[in-house]
């Protein structure tokens, strides 16, 4: 009777319609795992026990686990005593139930593919009730609509993401067939940038891996990051994205522009173009259009807004080749962290998740202690970035930018920035050097 009423609540529910479900499947998972001492080391580890849709069989599959995880077996009496030391054996249909489920099973060959099977119906009827409670969503406007459209969005997309779990255990010889076909194909899955030493150095922008650029005031790390996201999408055909919190989004395009045109970004900016010069702005204009870079300017924007956008255009364009955010240290956190180190850690880490979630290299730009200013060497340490320490942790690269005519003027190395690599989990550190084109906001390869 009580199985009647819940199937009646769920049919109400689906408007009319009987939720996605396989009865039979449930019940052949179930009597494959107690005719069978092995079976359950096979589904465990892919098959919850929300995903039965018979409530019954949910509570024998919840008292299968118990006495697995207990080491005993899952034969049908230590079942029956279990479910009858819990009060729970005449809620699943007694011992005639659970003798059923076993002369009704021939064998549990198939039993990985009956559980995946179940898995399938159960996400099914994750994906109808996330619909409704989007709907619900859509008619609470006690919250705001940023609020309720971002709700709507993680609720999707983690149904998705729930289909791409990892495998968990493999054989170390499976893996190694991996990396031996990898190998032979002979091709770098690193994005590639701009400058050939940098791509030597660490092999260019790997995905699900989280970089950061830190440098001091205008030691060029807004420019040499947004531009490592505009060579990316240029080069590569890829989308990009900057999300800028520093600087309004005309004038980080007026960068590319200047790159392009040629024409200073100072003209630019105070919208000083000579006639002859219009020719060479269009072009410019035609060139940056024609790249799949998207840039936000949205003042205190948070981690969780950037990853729901970033969501959304890995949605539309299936691919994302960058994710630049300019800058940590502008950020406000979302929690009750606490300390500002503790909410730059939280933040730190919400972007590293992102970049594995979302399969993106992420530049994560930082500021940098003013106690370099003390030394009398001032290239950048990992010890000297600001504020929280779990930024160096989470980094998979940190490179840290050193201009010497900021700090002597006379320098011989004038227009030379130093672009060092002092952290980098899979790989050594090291120095290359590049042209900073200040006029024009870009950085050049030095001539070989």
């Amino acid at each position: 009777m009580e199985q009647s009423s819940t199937k009646a609540n769920l049919v109400s529910f689906t408007g009319g319609k009987q939720p996605p479900s396989n009865v039979e499947a449930e019940e052949a998972v179930l009597g494959g795992i107690l005719i069978d001492p092995e079976a359950m080391s096979r589904v465990v580890d892919i098959l919850c026990s929300e995903a039965f849709y018979i409530s019954h069989h949910k509570l024998i599959y919840q008292a299968l686990v118990s006495l697995y995880n207990e080491g005993e077996p899952t034969d049908p009496l230590l079942l029956s005593n279990w479910l009858h030391e819990r009060d729970l054996l005449d809620k699943i249909g007694g011992r005639a139930k659970i003798a059923i489920l076993v002369s009704t099973t021939v064998s549990a060959v198939n039993i990985d593919a009956l559980a995946a099977l179940v898995m399938d119906k159960y996400r099914s009827r994750r994906l109808i009730s996330v619909g409704n409670r989007i709907t619900e969503i859509g008619y609470d406007e006690s919250q705001p609509i940023a609020d309720r459209t971002n709700s709507a969005e993680q609720a999707v997309f983690e149904i998705g993401n729930s289909l791409r779990k990892g495998q968990g255990l493999e054989p170390a010889s499976e893996i190694a067939v991996q990396v031996w076909t990898d190998l032979e194909q002979g091709t770098n899955p690193a994005i590639a940038t701009n400058f050939y030493d940098l791509n030597e150095l660490i092999g260019g922008l790997y995905r699900g891996c989280m970089y950061v650029v830190a440098a001091v005031p205008g030691g060029g790390k807004s420019a040499f990051a947004d531009q490592l996201a505009y060579d990316v999408a240029n080069l590569h055909g890829l989308t990009s994205a900057i999300f800028s919190l520093e600087m309004p989004k005309k004038q980080v395009l007026n960068r590319f522009l200047s790159a392009e045109s040629e024409l200073p970004v100072k003209r630019l900016k105070a919208r000083q173009i000579q006639e002859w010069e219009w020719s060479q702005f269009v072009a410019a204009i035609a060139n940056v259009s024609r790249v799949n870079l998207h840039i936000d300017d949205t003042p205190g924007i948070s981690a969780t807004e950037i990853v729901a956008r970033c969501r959304r255009l890995k949605s539309q364009y299936g691919e994302l080749g960058c994710v630049v955010v300019d800058y940590l240290q502008l950020m406000v956190g979302e929690g009750s962290e606490g300390t500002r180190n503790l909410e730059l850690a939280a933040i730190s880490r919400r972007f590293k998740l992102m970049a594995t979630e979302l399969d993106v290299p992420v530049i994560l730009i930082s500021q940098l202690n003013r106690l370099l200013e003390q030394r009398s060497n001032k290239r950048p340490m990992l010890s000297d970035l600001r504020d929280t320490g779990a930024l160096g942790q989470d980094a998979d690269v940190v490179i840290g930018l050193y201009r010497d005519e900021i700090y002597n003027p006379d320098t011989s190395d004038r227009g030379r920035v130093e672009v060092g690599v002092i952290k980098h989990r899979d790989g050594e550190l090291g120095t290359i050097k590049l042209v900073f084109d200040g006029p024009h906001t870009r950085f050049r390869n030095l001539a070989r």
